[in-house]
């Protein structure tokens, strides 16, 4: 496998590992900061599930040229 074929659909990846994070964040912040909003922990969940799907994405796009 060429460096090429590697990084193909990196940014994609790379983002939906970003969302992952950021939506873990905002979970953790809604449920233990005291005064942070309460729509913080559904929204982390929707874009941890975007993080999914942009992993998925991207697997999918490689395994398929």
């Amino acid at each position: 496998m060429t460096d090429g074929a590697k990084s193909h659909h990196r940014a994609t990846r790379n983002a939906g590992f970003v969302a992952c994070l950021v939506g873990a964040l905002l979970m953790i912040s809604g449920r233990f900061v005291p005064g942070f909003p309460p729509w913080a922990v559904p929204a982390g969940l929707g874009v941890i599930l975007l993080g999914w799907a942009l992993f998925a994405w991207s697997f999918f796009k490689r395994a398929n040229g």
